[in-house]
């Protein structure tokens, strides 16, 4: 292990690379650093270039692995900046390389062997966790009782092999056909979601999820909030009277079947899920129906075990930028803000579910600079940016709208950043982060790779 210190401000810079992974958290030991985003954002950083074949999935493909808490002393992580080495699509995990695919991860949720119970008490707080191409955070089957608060979740990206690039996944606990334990749940809470496959997925078995106060950027490349259904269950919906010729898709089977009119009892495959909220948080990317993303929802998640009367779905008080659709804008329902068994939320096959679905009030449609007044609903930042020269100058552009330092006249490259709050006011804070494109780069499909990460992030804190 190699440790870079800076004995003026105390912080640390450890890198793992090397050793035997992953580091074990054990029962109720409190891992602590000094890191804050924005009071000390040089604290402690962790960092690792270790990658794992895979498949098969393994913990030592993780930097950290947490044990069982307990109610009183969670296993905790808190104040600590977790970095891997993979930013980008590319990064080595576009093999296969001998069969494999090589991946890393941050932080692993571990659960006992069976038959020993569950996996629960965990906390991670005010942490930044960022360059792994399989998952941020990963929680094992039979975990429970996870939060995860005032953490920034970004660069997890991995896209080229099924089950990867998740920012947060919890797949829940465990279908013991019991009745559903209300400490079953994962609570996510004022933390901030950049350039992941999807921010949050997993759900699965009857599994509650509390999200509030997030804020999901537009790098999101499939859906920002995605919930995987359990394979074996499914719910045979009663037949709903006075909706002819409303028609429920089901889009997970392979062929797509035809549409199915609800006026005639019909089955749901493969729900999962028992009672999501998702609360004040803010959806920056847009759904448009003309686009690559038609397929895509901000919010994507099976329908839930409805045989439970407390089974529900909440989406209320956010701002989305996507724009409500109306009925019958996407083929096969499939799109929009938010979607249920892959069926636009919107869509009159959910009208008789009003005791299990509830999306609404949000805010949509949300422009730059607009103001949000919708009570309780959130108001995203906004700021204007502008190059400089030493004086104070703006920089000339180029053909294409770039800012140009030219070192025949400015021979050192330096420049200021001038940074403003947008309409409304407000007190912000602001981080930069610099793209150079670095190696050998080459354009696949849509997605631009190099050696070096075309898109790698380093990051200026800006008062």
């Amino acid at each position: 292990m190699q440790a870079d210190v800076n004995s003026s401000s105390g912080n640390f810079t450890f890198d793992i690379s090397g050793l035997s992974l992953p580091l074990v958290i054990n029962e109720g030991v409190i891992l602590e650093g000094t890191y804050d985003p924005i009071v000390n954002p040089g604290g402690t950083h962790i960092t690792c270039t270790t990658r794992v074949n895979y498949p098969p999935f393994i913990e030592s493909m993780y930097m950290f692995v947490m044990k069982n808490g307990s109610l009183l002393n969670p296993t905790t992580i808190r104040k600590l900046n977790i970095s891997g080495p993979s930013w980008h699509w590319q990064d080595f995990n576009a093999g296969p390389v001998a069969g494999f695919y090589a991946y890393v991860g941050g932080i692993f949720i571990d659960r006992p062997p069976l038959p020993l119970g569950y996996g629960q008490y965990h906390l991670i707080q005010d942490c930044e966790l960022w360059g792994f191409s399989n998952s941020a955070i990963w929680s094992d089957v039979r975990t429970k009782d996870i939060t995860i608060e005032r953490c920034y979740i970004h660069h997890t990206k991995g896209y080229s092999y099924h089950g990867i690039g998740y920012g947060i996944w919890f797949i829940s606990a465990y279908d013991d056909g019991l009745a559903h334990d209300p400490a079953e749940n994962l609570i996510v809470k004022n933390s901030m979601f950049d350039e992941c496959k999807s921010a949050i997925d997993g759900q699965g078995y009857e599994y509650e999820w509390l999200i509030n106060d997030c804020s999901f950027s537009q790098f999101m490349f499939v859906d920002d909030i995605n919930g995987h259904d359990q394979e074996s269950k499914f719910f045979d919906h009663s037949a709903a009277t006075g909706f002819n010729n409303c028609l429920f898709y089901d889009n997970y089977m392979d062929p797509l079947p035809a549409g199915v009119d609800i006026s005639n009892q019909y089955t749901i495959e493969r729900i999962g899920g028992w009672r999501t909220i998702i609360q004040h948080s803010i959806f920056h990317r847009k759904v448009l129906v003309s686009s690559v993303f038609q397929s895509t929802s901000n919010i994507n998640i099976p329908y839930p075990n409805a045989n439970d009367p407390n089974a529900r779905i909440e989406i209320t008080n956010n701002t989305f930028a996507s724009q409500l659709y109306a009925q019958n804008t996407f083929d096969r329902n499939k799109g929009g803000f938010a979607a249920f068994s892959g069926n636009y939320s919107a869509e009159c096959v959910w009208l008789p579910d009003f005791n299990y679905i509830i999306s609404q009030p949000n805010k949509f449609s949300y422009e730059r600079n607009s103001t949000v007044n919708t009570l309780n609903t959130p108001q995203p930042p906004v700021f204007d940016f502008q190059l400089q020269d030493m004086n104070g100058n703006p920089l000339a552009q180029n053909s294409n709208g770039v800012a140009v330092i030219d070192l025949n006249t400015n021979i050192t490259g330096q420049f200021k950043v001038a940074l403003n709050s947008g309409a409304p006011n407000q007190n912000l804070r602001y981080y930069l982060r610099t793209n150079p494109s670095e190696g050998v780069s080459n354009t696949t499909s849509n997605i631009t790779q190099s050696i070096q990460n075309h898109f790698f992030r380093i990051k200026i804190q800006v008062c």
